[in-house]
């Protein structure tokens, strides 16, 4: 990647099929520009459809720029609003305590409701003085 390029950005959507209808447009051209196979399948139709075609496909790449830099918008303002929602509770928390009505109405967790878990005793380690003397022979 490039300096620069943001990797959230799309590349530009190509057409596989606009380049191969430039390609025969480019290459009849010089044969006859006044094509007619009937029933409106004109050369003229033709590169009236592939310029259409291209249009629409300019129009959908800015579409698709401007998508995705009002996705990065959109991200960078969630995560300054999560700043200030943190912020805004630790205000209420230093304000009113940690144990206040508020704190708790501000989404935190009151100190005298917090579940408790008991502490689990250590694993005894056998004390060596109080082994029985090894067996003797």
């Amino acid at each position: 990647m490039g300096d620069g390029e943001n990797p959230n950005m799309r590349k530009p959507r190509k057409s596989k099929i606009i380049a191969e209808a430039e390609a025969l447009i480019a290459a009849l051209r010089p044969i006859e520009s006044t094509l007619d196979f009937g029933k409106s399948l004109t050369f003229q139709a033709y590169i009236a459809k592939t310029d259409e075609a291209r249009g629409l496909l300019a129009n959908l790449n800015t579409l698709i720029a401007q998508m995705d830099a009002a996705r990065n918008v959109f991200g960078q303002t969630e995560r300054d609003l999560m700043i200030m929602t943190g912020r805004i509770r630790k205000g209420v928390l230093v304000q009113f305590g940690e144990d206040s009505v508020e704190y708790q109405m501000a989404g935190g967790t009151r100190t005298s409701e917090r579940k408790r878990t008991p502490r689990r005793p250590e694993a005894s380690v056998p004390d060596p003085s109080n082994q029985p003397p090894p067996p003797t022979a």
